[in-house]
């Protein structure tokens, strides 16, 4: 209940009351995002929760188990719920594009180079680098959990 009330508290912070009416609207630069609430809420509630365990368990030294298999599971949903993101901002870039000249007007070997926005490449790499602490974070999870369950014996 608590992840809940922060996923929503944090969620009215960044995006105001916006996200209650179907969609959030996401300004960067001269670029608009429109995204549906649940694509967002959902990876910020696995976050919240993941960020929660962590540090409630962090003071229990990983000896519980219950609590350590909810920090695991939550940080592979929100590995998932990441990757999820990350193919939907790279699709808002990389579908749809129409080059005037059409290529076969402009000769063999003129082909023009279609990269990524900017902002696409900042957003997919932040969520890249998210995903890998939460990883690291995960492993070191499972090592202190391993070494405590061994200490024990």
């Amino acid at each position: 209940m608590v992840s809940v009330a922060l996923t929503l508290l944090l969620s009215l912070f960044l995006f105001g009351k916006n996200f209650l009416n179907g969609t959030i609207d996401i300004h960067l630069h001269d670029t608009y995002f429109v995204i549906a609430p649940f694509r967002i809420l959902l990876p910020m509630f696995f976050l919240v929760t993941f960020i929660l365990y962590f540090i409630k368990e962090l003071q229990n030294s990983f000896r519980r188990s219950l609590p350590n298999w909810i920090l695991i599971i939550t940080g592979l949903m929100l590995i998932i719920a990441l990757t999820y993101l990350i193919k939907i901002f790279a699709n808002f870039f990389t579908g749809g594009w129409t080059l005037y000249p059409p290529l076969s007007a402009s000769g063999p070997g003129k082909i023009p180079d279609l990269t990524t926005a900017p902002v696409t490449k900042f957003i997919t790499e932040f969520l890249i680098v998210v995903q890998i602490i939460v990883l690291t974070t995960m492993l070191f999870v499972t090592f202190r959990w391993g070494t405590e369950k061994r200490n024990k014996k």
